[in-house]
């Protein structure tokens, strides 16, 4: 397996940081170390996300609070 080291480089430098907003329904205890910064403003939560597109921001987010409700 061969690893193009400039499309990873490219990948990263187009990077972007997108803001996921979601209402919480529930409280949610956020423990140890979260991969991005997060603002918490009544029951409305902004998630400042770094990645290629909103769609992929989205899908970090969902994947990280899904991670929460399993452990």
């Amino acid at each position: 397996m061969t690893i193009d080291v400039t499309k990873i480089l490219d990948r990263i430098k187009n990077l972007e940081y997108h803001e996921v907003t979601l209402e919480l329904y529930q409280p949610i205890a956020f423990n140890g170390i979260v991969p991005f910064d997060i603002k918490i403003k009544g029951d409305v939560a902004t998630f400042r996300v770094l990645a290629e597109d909103y769609v992929q921001a989205e899908q970090i987010v969902y994947t990280f609070l899904g991670g929460l409700r399993n452990e």
